[in-house]
């Protein structure tokens, strides 16, 4: 089995020229995964296998609270709830990253 470690740098340009979903628009949001999956990792003291289909399909980028009550019709006012249904990393601007479930 061969491995490549990446920076996290390199994570988010892989997955920002991956030209899945919304990923290559928003530069931000591939910096931010990448980095939850390198705190991830250093917390669980576990490598994690880097999949840009698999991470495309898991993850989601939100404009909006609205935008994910909409999706997965809830009534949400606010992160506070989904922060316990699912994995959420903020973004700047209300948006934000959300686990698919």
């Amino acid at each position: 089995m061969l491995v490549t470690i990446h920076t996290v740098k390199e994570v988010a340009d892989m997955l920002h020229k991956s030209g899945y979903d919304e990923w290559p628009k928003d530069y931000e949001a591939c910096l931010a995964l990448a980095q939850y999956l390198e705190d991830l990792s250093e917390e669980t003291k576990t490598p994690i296998q880097v999949d840009m289909v698999d991470l495309a399909v898991r993850f989601e980028i939100f404009k909006n609270v609205a935008a994910f009550n909409k999706e997965y019709g809830t009534t949400l006012e606010n992160l506070d709830i989904a922060y316990s249904l699912t994995t959420i990393i903020p973004l700047s601007r209300g948006r934000f990253i959300a686990q698919k479930f």
